[in-house]
């Protein structure tokens, strides 16, 4: 009971702590271009936009809270460990592919789907 209240007192901290440092002055331009950099980075691998922009997104955000939260005592996560986790571009359908297959249940093309009446 004693832990989980201090936990319920102390919850929030990191979050308004990262937010302030996010509105300080000329923050947001180096953020947006860092996120411009690691996009532009992760594009050029064999990866699809989306995954790009998540990745870019999940790589910035740890390497500010390692920063900002953690004073640079901890290593944010580098674009070689996050790489494990996507797809290659070769791999992932189509987006009609995956129209397909969610509207027809199979992987006919819609020419080859029955439609219900």
């Amino acid at each position: 009971m004693r832990i989980s209240n201090s936990v319920k007192r102390n919850f929030g901290f990191a979050g308004r702590k990262f937010v302030d440092q996010l509105y300080q002055p000329g923050v947001a331009d180096q953020v947006s271009e860092r996120y411009r950099e690691l996009f532009r980075i992760l594009s050029d691998r064999d990866t699809t936009e989306k995954q790009a922009m998540a990745a870019a997104s999940i790589i910035l955000a740890d390497e500010l809270a390692c920063q900002w939260i953690f004073s640079g005592t901890q290593q944010p996560l580098t674009i070689e460990q996050i790489s494990e986790f996507w797809h290659p571009k070769r791999r992932c359908p189509p987006v009609t592919g995956a129209i397909n297959i969610y509207a027809t249940g199979s992987r006919r093309t819609p020419e080859q789907a029955v439609w219900p009446v």
